[in-house]
């Protein structure tokens, strides 16, 4: 490195030959890991620090995320602050470094507005806000929100659909075929979207906005209006291949969801946000086992529907799509004690019942009598089993068959 030399341009011109003593040139790949090499000692100190209690979630003890130069420090009290800017003091001092206090920000992961607790200890590191529920807009941390309010959702997607609008607004003025914009649409505006449907939950009132934004952009001097379901066909139909940006989304929250169906407790317990998933899932809906309300819709709490919309919404959402066979399944007693009612018994309303299937023939086709619920063929699916396991052990539904027969001129007046 002491052999580089390198010449300053100063509005044009260049200076006479500097050697270069220190650092690195602008995009060499040496950069990040030298960075890691000089950072791991920092991050080290704080793991190995005993009396630094962090946060604890489950058995596992979290002291710090990192990311890059990006580090998120969880603080338990006053004395893990204590410690962490004797970690700090240190660090700086031994490699010549400083830190930009100017970026260092601080938010309480309850969401609860606890400044009157910390203002003391925070001012001293030069911090003079604590981002709470009380605030308007969230903390942005490695471009994911970290939203605690409805009013800071709100507050985000709003400003993510100006940018959006006025990204199409500048592609719009280009002269670009329909197949031109659905490309611009895919790759560079839809795109902004992405990384952040990773995590971050929207309503179904915001998937309609952003689809109202992709729909305007295409259609274009275009009459009559597409529907959105036309625009998503895929190209072998005749269509654009537009991503549905809904269906998008639950794919990517795939990712959270595969584990929960995938693997057993034990294994789900092991990883933090698994396990909490898997807790949050069981606790909102007051159930054993959080396979239920993935698989059975019937089973999910509804007062979901009166609440914000969170990821358990978003993980509804994404197991939804999902095509599901229970024809093999096979249930035990156990099993079918936990199973909710709705979800193993078929009870189709009087528009989905078909008269072949609700009413049977007698003395010659003059009269008809209806099944008794025993008598209905059961439904396709997981309701196989149980009807296999309700026969195994006697349930019986008793009713006289004169309640139940109906003349062929009594559904013909009703009919009429």
């Amino acid at each position: 490195m002491g052999d580089n030399r390198i010449r300053i341009n100063l509005n044009g011109h260049l200076s006479s030959e500097v050697a270069k003593l220190r650092g690195l040139k602008q995009g060499d790949p040496l950069s990040p890991i030298l960075y890691n090499l000089a950072f791991e000692p920092f991050l080290l100190a704080i793991i190995n620090d005993r009396q630094f209690q962090g946060y604890l979630m489950g058995t596992e003890r979290t002291k710090l995320l990192c990311y890059a130069d990006d580090a998120l420090v969880f603080v338990h009290d006053s004395a893990d602050l204590a410690r962490l800017q004797i970690h700090m003091s240190r660090y700086c001092g031994a490699s010549n470094a400083k830190f930009n206090y100017d970026k260092v920000e601080a938010f309480s992961v309850s969401g609860r507005d606890t400044w009157d607790i910390w203002e003391t200890s925070l001012a001293q590191i030069h911090i003079n806000h604590l981002h709470s529920v009380e605030d308007d807009v969230p903390l942005i941390y490695l471009g994911f929100p970290l939203v605690q309010s409805r009013l800071q959702r709100v507050n985000f997607m709003g400003s993510l659909v100006t940018k959006i609008k006025i990204a199409t607004q500048i592609h719009s003025t280009r002269s670009l075929s329909v197949v031109g914009r659905a490309t611009v649409l895919n790759s560079l505006l839809l795109s902004k979207l992405w990384y952040i449907l990773r995590v971050t939950p929207l309503t179904l009132a915001d998937f309609k906005q952003l689809r109202s934004l992709a729909i305007q952009f295409l259609r274009k001097n275009i009459f009559p209006v597409i529907p959105w379901s036309v625009w998503t066909l895929p190209k072998e139909q005749g269509s654009l291949g537009v991503i549905d940006i809904q269906l998008q989304a639950s794919a990517l929250y795939f990712r959270w969801l595969q584990p929960l169906l995938v693997y057993d407790q034990s294994t789900i317990d092991a990883h933090p946000v698994s396990s909490l998933l898997s807790h949050h899932t069981r606790n909102v809906n007051n159930c054993q086992f959080h396979q239920i309300p993935l698989l059975f819709p019937s089973s999910r709490s509804q007062g979901l529907l009166k609440q914000r919309t969170g990821t358990v919404d978003m993980i509804y959402r994404a197991v939804d799509y999902l095509p599901r066979s229970f024809g093999s399944a096979r249930i035990n007693t156990a099993i079918a004690m936990a199973l909710p009612l709705q979800a193993v018994v078929f009870v189709p309303s009087l528009l989905q019942l078909r008269a072949s299937s609700s009413c049977q023939r007698n003395d010659g086709g003059r009269r008809f009598s209806v099944r008794f619920p025993a008598q209905f063929r059961p439904l396709e699916g997981y309701s196989r089993p149980l009807s296999a396991h309700l026969e195994k052990n006697s349930l019986h539904s008793v009713q006289r068959p004169s309640d139940r027969e109906i003349t062929v001129s009594t559904l013909l007046r009703a009919s009429l």
